[in-house]
């Protein structure tokens, strides 16, 4: 399925923009000791936390962009996203302050950013979950890119799939960020970050092209725009064939020499 490999991918971009936006939270997540197993197995719940609001936001999506798939606008649906997407790449390339998508909600956010601060004081396994279920909630461009793709998957299981497999390539960073944080330089943060828009453009292509019904296997399906044509040709041929069939018994009565009266009716 590329749609997993797609969402596993951007996860993998977002690695990149979580080093500044998410890691200070996975640095401060609170541990019962600092030995490395009680350090990994909170940060795993932590993540899992945040993982799951993801799964949960990409079935609602999943089940708005099956009811467009529904109606047959999914290729629709699927070339207008790609461009919005693409278009978005190319306003960040052009000036890299273009951060409109993570100021949306910013009340809302701040509402979010108070309670977490509440569980960051707070220690257990429970707290940590909680705490990455908040933390999913909270406004991110690339989240948001990650929430088309669950659109345009057009189904409520492959919606919580992308964003499962989007909250997993997202993991690495998160999980190794206590050990390499001394590494991660703000030069280079940013020249990792640069490459993010990139990848954008290269997404928004792939959802793009797949709309664009050029019957590429996989990659952008043919997709028939006409599915009452098989019905109406079916039903014409069983009507057809419901008009042959007395005229064949017909014409085998009267070779068989059967009584005329018969034949003739």
């Amino acid at each position: 399925m590329i749609f997993i490999w797609s969402a596993i991918s951007l996860g993998l971009v977002s690695n990149f923009h979580c080093l500044g936006m998410c890691g200070p939270i996975a640095l401060a997540i609170p541990v019962k000791s600092h030995s490395i197993s009680s350090r990994l197995a909170s940060i795993l719940t932590y993540n899992s936390g945040r993982i799951f609001t993801y799964a949960l936001i990409g079935g609602m999506f999943g089940i708005f962009g099956q009811g467009i798939s529904m109606a047959g606008f999914q290729q629709q649906l699927s070339l207008v996203l790609g461009a919005l997407i693409i278009l978005s790449a190319i306003a960040i390339l052009i000036d890299r302050r273009t951060n409109f998508l993570s100021k949306i909600l910013p009340k809302q956010a701040m509402i979010l950013q108070q309670k977490m601060g509440n569980y960051l004081r707070k220690q257990g396994y429970m707290n940590n979950f909680i705490l990455g279920f908040l933390n999913g909630l909270l406004p991110c461009g690339l989240v948001y890119f990650a929430l088309v793709g669950a659109l345009s998957t057009g189904s409520f299981i492959n919606g919580i799939l992308f964003m499962i497999f989007f909250g997993i390539g997202t993991l690495p960073v998160m999980i190794l960020m206590p050990w390499i944080k001394d590494l991660l330089t703000v030069n280079f943060r940013s020249k990792l970050q640069k490459s993010v828009p990139i990848f954008l453009l290269v997404f928004g292509a792939i959802l793009f092209v797949r709309g664009a019904n050029l019957g590429i296997p996989f990659l952008s399906p043919k997709v028939n725009n006409h599915p009452n044509t098989h019905v109406t040709t079916t039903s014409t041929k069983e009507s057809n064939s419901k008009e042959i069939t007395p005229q064949i018994q017909t014409m085998e009565c009267c070779q068989s020499g059967s009584d005329k009266d018969k034949c003739e009716k």
